[in-house]
């Protein structure tokens, strides 16, 4: 695992790892390597319950309930800055409306549809936040970026296929939704 790492750009951990002493072991790992990261679900709870300590420059992605594991805060705007600012990540919270915040600066995300609210649309959100970052893209533009990019594919899709799509479509969708934004998704600031 720390050949892979020291050979990566960046790093999305979380969906699927689980809390074993390896998942936790694997958690130290990506911490040691100083490499960007985005962490969501497991991650998250490895971290909230005090196993490992915040990451620096780490993109987190919690929905409301991972936010107050993570941080023992209530999920809103003024929490979610303040733990950015203290802990030096980006926040990324999930949510009809998502708000991202490196503690400075703070974008509300909006848009999107309730069928987002599935399973597996927030790995799809962690994985494309993991892909603007391995594309060298700054923590804090990865995460905005990820979370339109994320809602207007969602929003295309409803427009074509109703409320009858799944994750495996909001992924096909992805690529056309970010060929929209291709000055966006082609700078690294």
């Amino acid at each position: 695992m720390k050949k892979l790492i020291s050979k990566s750009t960046a790093i999305l951990a979380g969906p699927g790892l689980g809390k074993s002493y390896e998942a936790v072991r694997a958690m130290e790992i990506i911490q040691k390597s100083g490499k960007y990261a985005v962490l969501d679900a497991d991650a998250i709870r490895i971290t909230g319950e005090a196993i490992i300590p915040v990451m620096e420059n780490a993109i987190y992605t919690p929905h409301s309930e991972e936010f107050r594991v993570l941080s023992g805060y209530e999920a809103n705007r003024e929490n979610a800055e303040r733990f950015a600012r203290e802990n030096r990540c980006v926040i990324l919270l999930k949510g009809k409306t998502d708000i991202i915040t490196d503690g400075k600066r703070t974008i509300m995300s909006s848009g999107g549809t309730p069928r987002m609210a599935t399973g597996g649309t927030g790995d799809v959100l962690a994985g494309l936040a993991a892909g603007l970052l391995a594309r060298g893209m700054k923590p804090f533009r990865a995460a905005v970026l990820a979370s339109m990019i994320n809602k207007k594919a969602a929003e295309s899709l409803e427009k074509f296929s109703g409320y009858w799509w799944n994750t495996s479509d909001l992924i096909e969708n992805l690529g056309p939704t970010m060929k929209e934004y291709y000055d966006y998704v082609n700078t690294r600031g």
